[in-house]
């Protein structure tokens, strides 16, 4: 129970390492009497980095002041019942006073038998695989980049395991280079979902792609480059892009940087205008995964290069909603180049697979 109670002073940036790590996702802020002050999710600290734009703060400052809890004696049907409603997979039992007792797990309480919530058993996934892996040349002169190995899988396959965690079974992957490869590697591999490939005759960009399957795409679909590995709950993105009305989502990665030098700010006469010491940059970065809804694929031309940045742009100056979903930096690695692909190897041994969220 412990490793779930953290203290209101602690950083947001040490909340999201404990986060990364928890099964249940959530955290309880306390004081050191043991009275509890609220709760913390990722989902409390996605709001405050989409509102101030920045990872500083506290648990205390973050929290949600008015968290669920439970009381003596526990009614467990009907706990259970709220517990799911509200997404919980964990809540403090609290005395009349307020202070923490114990907490509870939902999956405690659950029957073992019981299968998690999957909400993308109805959701494609469509998998950008038709690049050449230019940056991670020579390996890619022999493999294409979709089947170099993380661990004792390629990483296109621990891209689909991942999503389908959360139930997704119906794949796209869109080919070009060294096509043959892939679909021999999955003809062997035996991949339990429906793999459907969808080979472009030249390269169509990010997007261009997905003119060719707008058909078969109805309604809420996610797309992922073929070099991204997600570490995070893909529940919670869809129901955050559907509930706001999104025409597409962009998953976003929050890096935080520190310059460890004096910044100068400098006029065109070569005179001072501003000197800061060590600055901090908080940055929300594309990580190269969207949720996207099928009516946008009327806007991507046939048959010519097209990328998702350009169905960004144009979808902003229609006027079409476009959310960003931010993520922890290390609930993804990118595996594009060399420095990024060794420091992803250093997170997987032979045969582990990142649990679900």
């Amino acid at each position: 129970m412990d490793n779930l109670i953290i203290k209101p002073e602690t950083p947001i940036r040490k909340v999201l390492e404990i986060l990364d790590g928890s099964y249940t996702k959530t955290l309880f802020v306390a004081e050191d009497s043991g009275r509890l002050l609220g709760s913390l999710t990722d989902g409390d600290i996605r709001r405050w980095v989409l509102k101030t734009n920045d990872i500083k703060g506290t648990a205390g400052e973050v929290c949600n002041r008015s968290p669920f809890v439970l009381t003596h004696p526990i009614d467990r049907e009907q706990a259970l019942g709220r517990m799911k409603q509200m997404h919980l997979e964990a809540a403090p039992l609290v005395d009349q006073q307020g202070h923490i007792l114990s907490v509870v797990l939902r999956r405690a309480m659950e029957d073992p038998q019981t299968v998690s919530e999957q909400l993308l058993a109805d959701i494609p996934v469509v998998i950008m695989a038709g690049g050449k892996g230019e940056r991670l040349d020579p390996f890619t002169r022999i493999l294409p980049k979709p089947l170099i190995p993380i661990g004792n899988q390629a990483v296109i396959e621990r891209i689909m395991n991942h999503f389908a965690q959360f139930g997704a079974n119906k794949f796209y992957l869109t080919l070009n280079h060294k096509a043959g490869l892939i679909k021999a590697y999955f003809e062997d591999l035996g991949f339990p979902g429906n793999v459907h490939f969808v080979e472009e005759e030249s390269p169509l960009g990010t997007a261009g792609s997905l003119a060719l399957i707008k058909d078969q795409l109805k309604g809420s679909f996610f797309v992922s480059n073929c070099d991204v590995i997600l570490r995070s709950n893909c529940n919670e993105m869809l129901r955050f892009h559907r509930e706001r009305g999104f025409g597409l989502t962009m998953v976003t990665a929050l890096h935080h940087h520190a310059i460890p030098y004096g910044v100068c700010q400098a006029g065109e006469e070569g005179n001072l205008i501003s000197l800061t010491e060590k600055p901090e940059y908080s940055l929300l970065v594309n990580t190269g995964i969207y949720i996207l809804e099928s009516h946008v694929l009327d806007l991507i031309p046939e048959g010519r290069m097209y990328h998702i940045t350009d169905l960004i742009s144009e979808m902003q100056q229609s006027g079409m909603p476009v959310g960003v979903f931010p993520v922890p930096a290390g609930a993804y690695h990118d595996i594009g180049q060399w420095r990024e692909y060794r420091s992803t190897l250093s997170h997987y041994t032979d045969g582990e697979v990142y649990p679900s969220a």
